[in-house]
């Protein structure tokens, strides 16, 4: 397969996942082709396209630019990866749901949220950040940075989308970007913090 066929597949794998919730492939296969995209041509202005619902909404440049996770599928890989380190590593359960970014003012009001994006600046969604419950609106201190994950639970997904929707990341991904801020709320996504960034 050509750079620009592997582009074009890649392109048009992304948009059946985002878009049209309606993958034809695995996760595995579509993460094989963009691993081997990024060895053939690590510039590609496709890996870093991530299709957005709706309306182009505002960007947001990143404080510090939020990275993503590597993906391993076999014990090999993760041994190797291992291998570099000395002494013994942390493990922490991974959420595979939606990365933002919440800033809060001085006062420590909620006041700016935006996705990842391409991990240097990611998309507005203050508004509707406030419909997840689970989202601090205020906090005690002032002038800090969370970053996170917005996912749904597999109940509320099981119980409510499964017959609908491929996975609850896909429809968490698609909740937070509803032209409605209000309509975000009867998704009944959840958040998870995973670190601060400056402040206390």
């Amino acid at each position: 397969m050509s750079v620009g066929e592997l582009e074009d597949a890649v392109r048009y794998h992304n948009y059946l996942y985002f878009k049209k919730n309606a993958p034809i492939i695995s996760d595995y296969e579509f993460d094989r082709l963009t691993r081997r995209l990024a060895e053939v041509k690590p510039d590609s202005p496709v890996l870093l396209e991530i299709p957005a619902e709706g309306e182009e909404r505002p960007k947001v440049k990143h404080t510090e630019r939020m990275l993503s996770l590597e993906k391993a599928y076999s014990r090999e890989e993760v041994e190797k990866w291992a291998s570099k380190f000395d002494g013994p590593l942390l493990v922490s359960p991974k959420i595979d749901g939606l990365a933002v970014e919440l800033r809060y003012d001085d006062s420590g009001n909620l006041a700016l949220a935006a996705t990842r994006g391409d991990g240097v600046q990611g998309e507005l969604i203050t508004d509707n950040i406030k419909m997840v419950q689970d989202v601090p609106k205020h906090l005690p201190v002032g002038g800090l940075e969370l970053r996170g994950e917005v996912y749904m639970r597999l109940s509320v997904f099981n119980k409510r989308y499964k017959d609908q929707f491929a996975n609850p990341r896909n429809l968490a991904a698609g909740a937070l970007k509803q032209k409605d801020p209000r309509k975000t709320r009867d998704y009944k996504l959840s958040f998870f913090a995973y670190g601060p960034i400056g402040g206390p």
